[in-house]
């Protein structure tokens, strides 16, 4: 058998030889195996961050979505109070034309909500609207500025009648102005 020089000139017997051919493989199988089982954690933690992060951004973009809505919504309600305010005035002013009997001034809550509410009517009720108003105050008549300059009480109508007393509070009744929108209930005429 020829030397091997690797050993230092000895010669290995069949069963020496497997013998440390199995050792090596031993050894090199565990290293094997431990590089392995090492990288199949460093890959499992891997799977796992990704997860979590996939999940995050899933997250994060679903929190954009909601504040992209959010902020669409705040941008669409504030350009409709703005839409408001616009009409506010315009349909203020159409109002006193249309029915100076309607008290629109800002003053008091009540005047502010109904000032409030018909500007933020759709054109359609807004034209309907305005159209009772006109009826109504077509059948109502209005109080002559001559009659205030001259100190004398206006005339009292079916839809606004007084106490009957010459500078009493005057009342007005729902049920005449609905009366007087119909037509139901004639102004009062007086002697």
């Amino acid at each position: 058998m020829p030397e091997n020089p690797s050993t230092g000139g000895r010669v290995f017997t069949e069963a020496e030889h497997a013998a440390l051919v199995h050792d090596a493989v031993q050894r090199e199988t565990a290293s094997v195996t431990a590089r392995v089982t090492a990288a199949e954690t460093a890959s499992a933690e891997l799977t796992t961050k990704l997860d979590t992060l996939e999940t995050e951004k899933a997250a994060a973009v679903q929190r954009a979505e909601t504040a992209e809505k959010a902020l669409e919504d705040f941008k669409a309600e504030v350009a409709e109070k703005a839409a408001i305010a616009e009409r506010r005035v315009a349909r203020k002013t159409q109002l006193a034309e249309a029915n100076p009997l309607l008290d629109l001034s800002e003053e008091s809550d009540a005047s502010r909500d109904r000032v409030t509410r018909i500007a933020a009517m759709s054109d359609e009720a807004f034209e309907s609207y305005l159209a009772d108003m006109r009826e109504v105050a077509s059948k109502v008549e209005v109080p002559k500025k001559d009659d205030a300059a001259t100190g004398q009480p206006p005339r009292a109508t079916a839809a606004f009648s007084g106490a009957g007393e010459p500078g009493a509070p005057k009342k007005a009744s729902v049920v005449g102005v609905i009366g007087a929108k119909r037509g139901l209930i004639q102004p009062v005429q007086s002697a």
